[in-house]
C-alpha cells in the first residue's frame, strides 16, 4: 500500500538523520471503540508501533480577534 511505503519511507529517513521517533499526529480513538469512524486510522497507525505517547493538545485560537 502506498501509505505505508510513504510512512515506512519518511521513518527511515529520520532514522537516517539520527531521530528515534516518528509522529503519526492524534490518535482519536480507543482500541475498544470499533463504532468510531477513525478506528481505521487507529488500526493502521497501531500497525507501526505497539504504543503510544500522550501529549497535550494543539492550541488554537483566532488571529482576526487578536488583531483588532
Amino acid at each position: 500500500m502506498p501509505s505505508y511505503m510513504q510512512h515506512f519511507g519518511m521513518m527511515k529517513y529520520g532514522n537516517s538523520l539520527g531521530y528515534s521517533y516518528y509522529d503519526f499526529g492524534g490518535v482519536f480513538c480507543g482500541g475498544d471503540d470499533i463504532a468510531n469512524p477513525d478506528y481505521g486510522l487507529y488500526k493502521f497507525k497501531l500497525g507501526f508501533c505497539r504504543s503510544f505517547i500522550n501529549y497535550i493538545g494543539e492550541i488554537e485560537f483566532d488571529l482576526n480577534s487578536v488583531r483588532g
